[in-house]
């Protein structure tokens, strides 16, 4: 019985445990690791990824799939850049505005038109790729303003802005999933779609509501690389979603849905970063470290497979998400 639940805090804490074991072997491996200078400079290069990786696991909770979250941080990366002149706020509103929209159109394809996430995304990503490209006439725009660069370069209090919205972004969304309405139906409706409308939940909606999330959090990614590097182009992000992906599943989150932390996306994103850091500061080659990143989704697949079995609900679990979901909509 002992042995049972140390394997079952085991699994759940393997996240934890490998980013320990990552960290250990690259303070090992690297002398220029461990510094306050490279970890500042780890956690503002993995700011934009880590955004992403917040709104991919909303969305992977709720049953959903996104490969369109690269095409939306260029598109509102140059939509910002192009309403700066009409003032910051305006900007930041258009760019905010072009994720939210693409999340919308997304989700209806997914639950209106009833097309398979990884077509209907896929589609979107082209399309919304080429709209990018077209609105930038192919080449970076420039801004021209010191507010947005501040918005980028920024400091508060000796934390650097980006590092400063990446632990927003986890704060906000981690406690609406854990202590709200929506979260817990996201939950539910991911967990088991049928019996969540048997139950009167709108799953339709609250699939909809999830691409929003994860549009809305890429166009911020978006705007956010766009102002550090004071420039928008229409060729960023392109493994925006894959890096999304491995952060949510290599923390535990499930492909299946129903299951999945902010907390745990957030392991698996530091994961990702002192992996690819470390490899940096080790002299390895750009193709040895796509290499590396693949290996570690192929691991973090294998590993959700294994423990989620092969995709089947855990409908206990379900079950009482949405009987919570159901008294507190209730009552409230």
């Amino acid at each position: 019985m002992n042995g049972g639940k140390v394997g079952r805090w085991l699994v759940r804490q393997r996240p934890l445990i490998m980013l320990a074991v990552v960290v250990v072997a690259m303070s090992l491996l690297t002398s220029g690791f461990a510094t306050g200078a490279n970890l500042e400079n780890l956690v503002v290069q993995s700011a934009a990824a880590g955004i992403i990786a917040v709104g991919m696991t909303v969305v992977l909770i709720g049953g959903g799939f996104d490969l369109s979250v690269g095409s939306t941080m260029s598109l509102a990366g140059v939509a910002t850049v192009a309403l700066l002149g009409h003032g910051l706020v305006v900007a930041l509103a258009g760019g905010t505005a072009v994720g939210a929209v693409i999340g919308l159109c997304n989700g209806l394809l997914v639950t209106r038109a009833k097309i398979n996430p990884f077509i209907a995304t896929l589609a979107t990503m082209i399309v919304v790729r080429g709209l990018a490209l077209w609105a930038a006439g192919g080449q970076p725009k420039f801004a021209d303003s010191a507010a947005f660069d501040q918005l980028g370069n920024g400091v508060v209090l000796g934390v650097p802005d980006s590092a400063v919205f990446l632990v927003a972004a986890f704060l906000v969304v981690g406690l609406i999933m854990r202590y709200t309405v929506f979260g817990r139906d996201v939950y539910a409706v991911g967990g088991n779609d049928k019996a969540a409308r048997m139950a009167g939940l709108r799953s339709a909606r609250m699939r909809t509501w999830t691409y929003v999330v994860v549009g809305v959090a890429a166009a911020l990614a978006g705007i956010l690389v766009s102002a550090r590097l004071n420039v928008a182009s229409p060729t960023v992000g392109q493994d925006a979603a894959l890096a999304g992906i491995t952060a949510a599943l290599l923390g535990g989150t499930s492909l299946y849905g129903g299951v999945g932390s902010v907390v745990g996306t957030l392991e698996g994103l530091l994961i990702i970063a002192v992996l690819g850091n470390g490899l940096n500061l080790l002299g390895v080659s750009t193709a040895y470290q796509t290499l590396a990143t693949g290996f570690v989704l192929v691991v973090a697949v294998l590993l959700e497979s294994l423990t989620h079995g092969h995709g089947r609900r855990n409908v206990t679990a379900t079950t009482r998400r949405i009987r919570k979901a159901l008294a507190i909509n209730r009552t409230g």
